[in-house]
């Protein structure tokens, strides 16, 4: 008889296919929900993947200014111009303000030249700044400057002007490519898909595991899949050889495995009318139901303006290789979430005794 064990996360989000609008990039990493992220971790070691997850009282933020950028890149690219703008600007350029009063002592100097009354000892920096301001030449003063310039653009991330300037190129590059360009056009950007799976157990008993489960979809159109990533050229290798690579060490085979699951996890949910967002999505959404999806991946390069599409294989050995760790990432998720809850997974096995192929061949150079 078969046993199902129902891994429950305190997750209160219903499952369903929710627009962009409705469910956030933030929003959607704060749900306590399994992805393609924990179950790769899982299948290599259930410490890291607990370490990296919301079980992870002391978890910090992983953030980086090259994921930062990334995300830039992605919602330029994926969304357009209008939405970029929306919620990235860019830093001022102290260059663009030459005789902007920035430290005390330029605006002591700028007193002096005025013949206007320089406090004597020391003063806070504010308050030279309110004896500038209070003169009717009002010169620009730096601080206040960027402090007007944060007000005027409100919630919005900021970014050093060559990095916008980058990712403009990049964007208009991948439009001129017409294969590139209409993998994301015409279609729906950050789809995401909160669902259950049943895996079944790989130890010969009847055990099956329902896991509640997410995944964010770059870009979801009738036919295809996309997934944009960001690499580094090697000058030494081909395009194609450095991008294969980077497919293998990143595993991005396992995500193939883990979206498609997701897809088609999605059909029923559809099926059942659970699409959240506005009309013209929730119609989109049932296009897409009604067709096979391709898996293609956009790679496109930081800083140099250089894009390549690649469908990836479905019926090939990489895409069953991916499908093979996505169940073993998920069945050690199970594992440990039903034995320790949110504790930490700790590795109960006995020490392993490290052999000399274990380690690198220039240790015995």
């Amino acid at each position: 008889m078969t046993k199902l064990i129902k891994i429950e996360t305190g997750c209160d989000m219903p499952d369903g296919i929710y627009q962009n609008t409705e469910l956030p990039e933030e929003r959607y990493h704060e749900i306590p929900r399994a992805s393609q992220t924990l179950f790769k971790a899982a299948a290599n070691s259930p410490m890291l993947a607990w370490a990296q997850s919301w079980m992870n009282p002391a978890k910090h933020s992983m953030d980086t200014e090259a994921k930062k950028s990334g995300r830039a890149y992605h919602k330029y690219i994926l969304e357009g111009a209008e939405a970029f703008n929306e919620n990235y600007a860019p830093y001022l350029d102290k260059s663009d303000y030459p005789d902007a009063l920035d430290t005390v002592q330029d605006m002591i100097n700028w007193l002096q030249e005025k013949k206007l009354a320089v406090p004597k000892g020391r003063a806070k920096k504010e308050e030279y700044i309110q004896m500038v301001m209070r003169h009717p030449e009002r010169p620009v003063i730096w601080d206040q400057k960027k402090k007007d310039h944060e007000l005027d653009h409100g919630h919005k991330e900021f970014l050093r002007s060559t990095i916008i300037n980058d990712i403009q190129l990049a964007a208009k590059t991948i439009e001129l490519d017409k294969h590139a360009n209409k993998s994301v056009t015409s279609g729906c950007a950050e789809v995401s898909i909160l669902y259950h799976v049943d895996v079944p157990e790989i130890d010969g008993s009847e055990t099956v595991y329902r896991i509640p489960c997410k995944a964010r979809l770059d870009y979801l159109k009738t036919q295809t899949l996309t997934d944009l990533k960001s690499f580094s050229l090697n000058p030494n290798e081909t395009l194609k050889k450095t991008i294969t690579k980077q497919i293998g060490n990143y595993r991005y085979n396992v995500q193939v495995a883990s979206y498609m699951q997701a897809w088609s996890n999605a059909l029923p949910l559809i099926s059942e009318k659970r699409i959240i967002g506005d009309d013209k999505f929730i119609m989109y959404v049932k296009e897409c139901a009604k067709r096979e999806k391709a898996f293609f991946f956009l790679f496109q390069t930081r800083g140099l303006p250089v894009s390549q599409l690649y469908q990836f294989p479905l019926d090939g050995i990489a895409y069953s290789a991916g499908k093979h760790v996505l169940h073993e990432g998920q069945i050690n998720f199970c594992r440990n979430y039903d034995t320790f809850g949110h504790d930490p997974w700790i590795n109960t096995d006995e020490p392993e005794m490290l052999a000399d192929e274990d380690f690198p061949p220039w240790m015995f150079e």
